[in-house]
């Protein structure tokens, strides 16, 4: 929970500064510690595919710290597709 509320965290940091258009690699390459998120949220779509279970917002994490997706794109996707059980 702390990592997503947390004034001090850096995957927070990093998404914030993300958020406002900068880009990951500017981000990451100023920063003196690792914000481990930024790495392993490309393996999270990876498992969801490999265990056939639809992962969303995983990929949308992708999309917009590698792909170039901007964010505000990204939550338009999410909040607009279609409704399913999940």
């Amino acid at each position: 929970m702390l990592t997503c509320t947390g004034s001090q965290s850096r995957n927070r940091f990093v998404g914030e500064q993300v958020g406002r258009g900068r880009a990951l690699a500017d981000v990451l390459v100023e920063m003196p510690e690792v914000a481990e998120g930024a790495r392993t949220c490309l393996a999270v779509p990876r498992l969801a595919a490999a265990a056939g279970v639809d992962a969303p917002i995983a990929e949308a994490v992708v999309q917009v710290l590698y792909e170039g997706v901007p964010a505000h794109e990204a939550v338009e996707r999410l909040m607009t597709r279609a409704l399913r059980p999940e």
